[in-house]
């Protein structure tokens, strides 16, 4: 930014009560030379009253157009932090007024963390002031955050965050990583802890037209995009004409499609063709396909020459919200999945919306498992979104899936933020997975990875009740969900014994324990080792339909 405030532009900070907009609004403008407004200070100064005293003579409607003045007048200048009140986004005249000067930063918060924050001042806020603060926080943030993203060039997660680091996040977020060029206002950020890696989640339809510019700012030699069979005749031709017309020389491996070229062997032919084609660790890989393309591919780039860069273009909704993202790589060793990987991160990952448009039904409803996962695991405004969504997302609408994909990409991308190589936190995303491995490693080909992981979760709810750590309502609704993308909920007869020794071959079992992720309720998982007979007599009670 430049020295001279008057010079720069604006930064809106928008967001629920609570979310730290003043707080972390003025910590910015003091580290950068800014100017700080608050609305609501604004506003009251106007005014000559508090913003509850004017709620209580002029109303709600008096209160917004007083807060659109306000917003009007502090957008006028430049180089302000401009930190809004919770309802301003809301407004379609605030939000016009803040981008049209500068970035509009949405500090997310959820529900039990506003609560947390405002227990001391519940009486100052008009909104949740009368009945139960907590339920009135839920009902307000459900029917505010699809404005708030929908108003926002960039979104930025609080819970677990200070003051400080929530600034920094915002500063960082809106200058890009990188190369400016490659990077789009609103692409998701991807910051591994330690500052080791730092990338781009770029979303939207036609974002194959991106790979040129992204791969030009990553290498100044060839391109080898490592593909399939399938995808290289959807889209081979296309990638290639981009990358001719960045200038960049691009090479492609094309292996078979399918699960079972995710293995050694398959690694091996790669790395030797990446030695035919003379690649050198400036040349850059791009992984063009699906999850066994993502990770084969990872693990290529992270084990050639000891490590080349390599950037994501994920064309399942599988891969684009779950395998894409992490920096997780592998290969299958004699049945079981991924025993051969590292954690590898990408330059970037590009997804494109308009490659959904080829995928079957049932590979579709793989992603949606995906989704419908991070949904649980974060909470109630998510997976109800999810849940009034159903057609649009079956309907591959297109405004819905960017929302939802990046909103299932901001759960994951924050996960890894905050555990990389799961030594912890990030064990929450194998929820569902346990069961869903183990069903995949007795019947080859017999299940899919969604249709698993669904039946995977419900059955993780089923443990959760019986352990008494979940009411039997948390079933009910992983099956109303499910139930409703036309995902499978129930176990059908299999051999329990080969069920049981494919979970104790989890690669996350450790001193003879297999441990499960569960929910206590929705947005709330933890993670506890459960005995295998209470295991072993709950598969017995699914497939009897028990329950």
């Amino acid at each position: 930014m430049s020295t001279d405030s008057s010079s720069r532009r604006n930064l809106a900070l928008i967001g629920f009560m609570g979310s730290g907009k003043t707080t972390v609004g003025r910590i910015i403008a003091e580290s950068n030379g800014m100017e700080f407004v608050d609305i609501d200070h604004a506003i009251e100064e106007a005014a000559g009253m508090s913003v509850a005293q004017i709620f209580s003579a002029q109303k709600e409607q008096g209160f917004r157009a007083l807060e659109s003045a306000a917003i009007k007048k502090a957008a006028a200048g430049r180089g302000r932090v401009i930190a809004c009140g919770g309802g301003a986004a809301t407004i379609e005249e605030n939000v016009a007024s803040l981008r049209e000067v500068g970035p509009v930063v949405y500090l997310q918060a959820s529900p039990d963390v506003v609560f947390e924050r405002l227990k001391g001042e519940v009486a100052a806020r008009p909104l949740i002031a009368s009945g139960d603060p907590h339920r009135a926080i839920s009902r307000l943030l459900r029917e505010r955050e699809n404005k708030y993203e929908r108003a926002a060039t960039h979104t930025v997660e609080t819970d677990g965050l200070t003051p400080e680091a929530v600034a920094q996040k915002v500063m960082s977020t809106i200058e890009g990583p990188g190369n400016q060029d490659s990077v789009d206002q609103g692409d998701l950020i991807v910051e591994v802890p330690g500052g080791s890696s730092r990338y781009p989640l770029m979303i939207g339809s036609g974002r194959l037209s991106d790979i040129g510019r992204v791969c030009q700012a990553h290498t100044s030699g060839k391109c080898i995009v490592l593909t399939d069979k399938v995808i290289n005749k959807l889209y081979g031709a296309q990638v290639a004409a981009v990358l001719d017309d960045v200038g960049l020389t691009a090479e492609f491996i094309v292996i078979n499609s399918g699960e079972k070229m995710k293995n050694w062997d398959t690694v091996r032919d790669v790395h030797r063709k990446l030695i035919e084609l003379g690649a050198e660790r400036r040349d850059l890989l791009v992984t063009l396909g699906g999850g066994v393309i993502g990770d084969l591919g990872g693990f290529v780039a992270s084990t050639y020459q000891r490590g080349m860069p390599f950037i994501q273009v994920p064309t399942t909704l599988l891969s684009q919200v779950d395998s894409s993202i992490g920096g997780k790589t592998g290969v299958n060793l004699d049945g079981l999945k991924n025993m051969i990987g590292s954690f590898y991160q990408p330059k970037a990952v590009i997804i494109d919306t308009d490659t959904l448009v080829t995928l079957s039904r049932d590979e579709l409803l793989c992603g949606v498992a995906e989704i419908v996962k991070a949904g649980l695991l974060t909470g109630d405004v998510f997976t109800d979104l999810i849940e009034a969504e159903t057609q649009n997302i079956l309907d591959l609408d297109v405004e819905t899936l960017v929302r939802i994909i990046q909103k299932a990409c901001r759960f994951k991308a924050d996960v890894v933020q905050k555990d990389e190589k799961e030594a912890g936190h990030r064990r929450i995303l194998n929820y569902g997975h346990t069961l869903a491995h183990a069903l995949e490693a007795t019947s080859p080909g017999g299940w899919k990875h969604g249709h698993a992981v669904a039946v995977g979760m419900v059955f993780a709810a089923r443990l959760a009740d019986r352990l008494g750590i979940a009411a039997q309502s948390l079933i009910d609704r992983h099956i109303s969900i499910l139930d409703g993308y036309g995902l499978p909920v129930t176990l059908p007869e299999q051999e329990v014994g080969a069920i049981l020794r494919a979970i104790r071959s989890d690669k996350k079992r450790s001193e003879g324990q297999t441990p499960f992720v569960l929910l206590s309720e929705i947005g709330c998982p933890v993670v506890q080792n459960v005995d295998e007979e209470l295991v072993s007599e709950e598969l017995e009670a699914m497939m009897r339909g028990n329950g």
